[in-house]
């Protein structure tokens, strides 16, 4: 997934203009802020938890959920 690889693998239809190239990207530090309720929505969004769902494994359980929470310092 190519925000996992912070866009570095993404492929691009066009020729590179001197400032960084596919594979050679240049990194931009755009740090954002986000809720827990957010990485909530991001982590029950990824496949292999969907795919888990499908077969009847839950692997956002109340616990790790509860877990995640503490660790984060709260809601």
């Amino acid at each position: 997934m190519y925000a996992y690889e912070c866009y570095k693998t993404l492929p691009f239809p066009f020729e590179s203009v001197g400032v960084g190239c596919e594979g050679q990207p240049l990194e931009l530090d755009m740090p954002r802020e986000m809720s827990f309720e957010r990485l909530l929505k991001l982590l029950s969004s990824a496949s292999a938890v969907n795919t888990a769902k499908e077969q009847g494994v839950n692997l956002l359980s109340e616990e790790l959920v509860k877990e995640l929470e503490n660790a984060w310092g709260g809601a």
